[in-house]
């Protein structure tokens, strides 16, 4: 077998790209776990996905070219970013709960963002009984009042910036609108009651960790969630884009601190920014529940012009009775 065998005519070149593109892609493999270090570490926590699929595409480019050993070290790099992504796949072990069903609808519906024909069309069909709008303003309730008419029950506090957020549902709700966090940004702390089951629903918006200040916001926020939601008495359900995805260790932190699980886990990534790249996107809006709430479904509703997608998350909420 000769060399131009091995290695056909123009795939050198290709391999060297290929063994560049696996380095710099290991070593955010290996930067992501080290979250804690620094802001900035933590931003390469976030991409397990696309590393994976890089890492696929290198292991290819190098198996053609008979780079074996470097295969085997690349695909070992490729194995731990799988682990970590399948796991979303994996459904928890979690029993059965009879209770009520609620749809719940949470939508970063982009400030600047002017399809509000969209969006309303949208979730007038999403036959949702709670939705949790964020980056409202006065033009976006003005736009959704004859929609958000069928929703009795409200709470919203708009904003010209980028953080206003409303409730909407059809059923009572004892709350409403409050600061949390050290940025003192509206929040949503809302008692439901469901067929004589009462729920506590919270939305929030983080502020995006685009510099050591605002991640630090960001985690305070986190520490002001895991204050009170461990206090709470019967179910709850948090919505809210967290900007943080689930391979952050400030949102595993979260999970821990709060007793609340990812609705995400068993239905895959359900990437919602940005939503330009589709399933190549980051999952950054999320659904957190109590231990007596089921999640059944978790789907994602369209973007209608912003940089999220919606998502869509059907419920069952344990009865006094049966959870």
């Amino acid at each position: 077998m000769t060399n131009e065998t091995l290695h056909p005519k123009g795939l050198s070149a290709w391999a060297g790209a290929a063994v560049f593109l696996g380095a710099i892609t290991c070593a955010g493999t290996i930067l992501g776990f080290f979250g804690r270090w620094g802001w900035v570490l933590e931003l390469f926590s976030h991409f397990r996905p696309q590393y994976f699929l890089l890492l696929a595409m290198v292991i290819a480019v190098l198996a053609l070219t008979r780079h074996w050993k470097t295969v085997f070290v690349v695909g070992c790099f490729a194995a731990i970013d799988f682990v970590t992504v399948f796991a979303m796949y994996v459904a928890p072990s979690r029993g059965e709960v009879e209770g009520v069903s609620l749809r719940c609808v949470l939508f970063n519906v982009n400030t600047a963002n002017d399809r509000h024909a969209e969006v309303a069309a949208f979730l007038q069909g999403s036959d949702a009984d709670v939705i949790m709008l964020l980056e409202t303003d006065d033009i976006w309730l003005s736009a959704m009042r004859e929609l958000l008419d069928r929703y009795p029950y409200s709470a919203a506090a708009p904003r010209k910036d980028n953080f206003g957020i409303g409730l909407f549902s059809k059923l009572p709700i004892v709350g409403g609108i409050e600061a949390m966090g050290a940025a003192a940004l509206p929040a949503v702390r809302a008692g439901l009651t469901i067929d004589g089951r009462e729920l506590t629903l919270v939305g929030v918006h983080a502020v995006p960790p685009k510099s050591g200040e605002y991640a630090a916001l960001r985690n305070d926020l986190f520490d002001s969630l895991a204050g009170w939601v461990p206090r709470l008495d019967g179910p709850v359900v948090l919505l809210g884009d967290l900007n943080t995805t689930p391979w952050s260790p400030y949102f595993r932190d979260l999970l821990a601190r709060t007793g609340l699980s990812d609705g995400r886990r068993g239905f895959g990534i359900k990437a919602t920014w940005p939503s330009f790249l589709g399933p190549f996107g980051i999952p950054i809006d999320h659904c957190l529940v109590s231990d007596d709430v089921i999640v059944k479904d978790f789907q994602l509703g369209p973007s209608a012009g912003s940089d999220h997608r919606a998502i869509v998350v059907d419920l069952v909420i344990g009865t006094a009775d049966g959870g």
